[in-house]
């Protein structure tokens, strides 16, 4: 697992001396990346709808 830039050994101790879990920084992890990739999706969407209208007018 290669989190933060964190082998599993250092995730472990950083988890430990904060007081975390490695399955909330995994779900933490997990919700940046869906997080990053609804915001691609919806500058993908804007970019078919941009194109659209550059086709009408066009």
């Amino acid at each position: 697992m290669k989190q933060l830039g964190f082998n599993a050994t250092e995730l472990s101790s950083y988890c430990r001396e904060r007081g975390l879990f490695l399955e909330q920084v995994d779900r933490w992890s997990q919700t940046a990346l869906d997080a990053n990739a609804v915001l691609t999706m919806a500058k993908q969407r804007d970019l078919e709808k941009r194109h659209q209208q550059d086709q009408k007018e066009i």
